[in-house]
């Protein structure tokens, strides 16, 4: 200690300079210390948004693309499963029946539209006009016999040999009023079924006799005794054909998921 004359009064010491806070930052309470808090600038909080929304989405990706790889992946497996060769052999149907219905299917067709409207015709028609739209429906049924005796006139559609093929429709075109206007309409006019009439003979595929059912419930069957007018190569090829839809499908989501991934990753160490 510094000695002093006798009367001499003992000057204060200043104290430190308290450090000036950071221009926009809060002065420190008394007794506080004053840590320098660095600002971030302006936008910092929306990047850091950005990449948490790239992050979301490379889970988005993952996860439909994961659906995509496991929907590949069964029906892969279920086409690995068939064998059109031995399930099904190829042989010779005859058209035991064809019944023929047909029906009236009223609505209404717009005929003008309001110039410059860009909505759909209920907001835009201007005009109406009511019309029928006239169908026929053909329900077929084939048999693996061969009666000779069948013929447009002569066909019986209550027989238990015969298996029906799915209803083939056609529309006979629009009408005013009736669907008489079109003229008469016998069970082989407008519309007549592509297959033919009955007793034609076509190509079909029928189960082989060794084929056990799980063998056939992988294939497009029109009946249940699964006779087919349409090669059962075919059910296979699709399933075949989709499933590597769903791979490629599966490829791209993981594509784009490492690629947002990245992206987020990138913006997450550019921000700290």
């Amino acid at each position: 200690f510094q000695q002093m004359a006798y009367g001499q009064v003992p000057q204060a010491t200043a104290a430190p300079a308290a450090p000036q806070p950071i221009m926009g930052t809060p002065a420190p309470a008394p007794g506080q210390q004053n840590h320098n808090i660095v600002v971030k600038p302006k936008g910092t909080a929306g990047r850091s948004g950005n990449a948490s929304c790239m992050y979301c989405a490379g889970v988005v990706f993952f996860i439909v693309g994961l659906g995509m790889l496991l929907g590949g992946i069964s029906l892969g497996a279920e086409a690995d499963e068939m064998n059109p060769d031995e399930d099904f052999e190829e042989t010779t149907c005859q058209i035991s029946c064809i019944e023929h219905n047909s029906f009236e299917h009223p609505h209404r067709v717009c005929r003008s539209r309001r110039s410059g409207c860009s909505g759909d015709d209920n907001k835009c028609c201007r005009n109406w006009d009511d019309v029928i739209e006239c169908y026929d429906s053909y329900d077929i049924f084939i048999s693996s016999s061969i009666d000779e005796a069948i013929s447009p006139s002569n066909s019986d559609c209550t027989s238990s040999d015969i298996h029906e093929l799915p209803t083939y429709e056609v529309s006979r075109g629009e009408v005013a009023a009736s669907c008489s206007e079109l003229g008469a309409v016998g069970q082989y006019g407008y519309g007549e079924p592509e297959l033919g009439r009955e007793g034609e003979v076509l190509t079909c595929w029928v189960p082989h006799e060794d084929a056990e059912p799980d063998d056939l419930e992988h294939y497009e069957c029109p009946n249940s005794a699964c006779y087919k007018v349409n090669d059962p190569a075919g059910d296979k090829a699709a399933l075949e054909v989709l499933s590597a839809v769903l791979f490629g499908v599966c490829a791209l989501m993981f594509v784009l998921m490492i690629v947002v991934c990245c992206c987020g990753r990138a913006e997450s160490r550019r921000l700290a």
